[in-house]
């Protein structure tokens, strides 16, 4: 018995550090939401208290945010490339 609860730590902590180390590489590859918000607010030109945010995605596929915003009763979407911030 003890050898499987050692096995099982094993694993456990091997999971652990994978997972440590995949959020590490999203922390530092791709730019965060609050950098896209302000990315949007600086191209559009206005005050970031009139923007509302709808809806922020990620695509990892594409390695994109999609942003779906509202700005005086229209709505916009804005696809900001999730590495360089485009």
């Amino acid at each position: 018995m003890k050898k499987y609860g050692k096995i099982i730590i094993i694993v456990v902590g091997i999971l652990a550090v994978l997972a440590l180390l995949i959020l590490i590489y999203f922390k530092v590859t791709f730019i965060s939401k609050d950098r896209v918000k302000e990315i949007i607010v600086d191209n559009m030109k206005v005050n970031s208290s009139d923007v509302y945010f709808d809806n922020i995605d990620f695509e990892l596929d594409k390695t994109i945010y999609e942003v779906d915003i509202y700005y005086k009763n229209r709505e916009y979407e804005y696809k900001i490339d999730a590495k360089e911030g485009k």
